[in-house]
């Protein structure tokens, strides 16, 4: 009888070990630097906000959310932007679908300005989170079999 209660024991902390090793990763994946990005340049519109300013809040974010900051961050996120911004040689050597240009720069005095296309960006935010919601579904899914096995 004491191993019964041993091993449920030892079940139910795998498996709260195993939830919260899951929340944390759809925490992660629905912070990604792309999401933070939009989220600051959309409050900005057309005049965009310049790249300096926009790592330094997303750092600022990033931290108050207790959120990794690798070291090199400003590389991470301007990596992010080229990845996404339809001027950038990085996109265009990628051959990425049009849609996906979610960003565009331009230069205002000395300052790179960054601003984000939003309809493209509302589009990219909807089918990503139509797949977060099924990978969700899918680890929801995972966990129940895993309960009853």
């Amino acid at each position: 009888m004491d191993c019964d209660l041993e091993l449920e024991a030892f079940l139910r902390e795998a498996l709260a070990e195993y939830e919260e090793k899951r929340r944390e990763r759809h925490r992660r994946s629905a912070h990604s630097y792309v999401v933070d990005l939009i989220e600051i340049l959309v409050q900005c519109g057309e005049r965009g906000m310049a790249r300096g300013a926009v790592i330094e809040e997303m750092e600022r974010r990033r931290r108050a959310e207790r959120l990794p900051i690798p070291r090199s961050f400003d590389e991470s996120v301007q990596s992010a932007f080229n990845q996404h911004c339809v001027q950038s040689s990085v996109f265009l050597k990628r051959k990425a679908a049009e849609p996906e240009g979610l960003f565009t720069s331009r230069w205002v005095d000395s300052s790179c300005v960054w601003v984000v296309v939003r309809g493209r960006a509302v589009q990219w935010l909807r089918t990503r989170e139509t797949k977060l919601a099924f990978k969700r579904e899918v680890d929801e899914t995972s966990a129940v079999k895993s309960h009853s096995m």
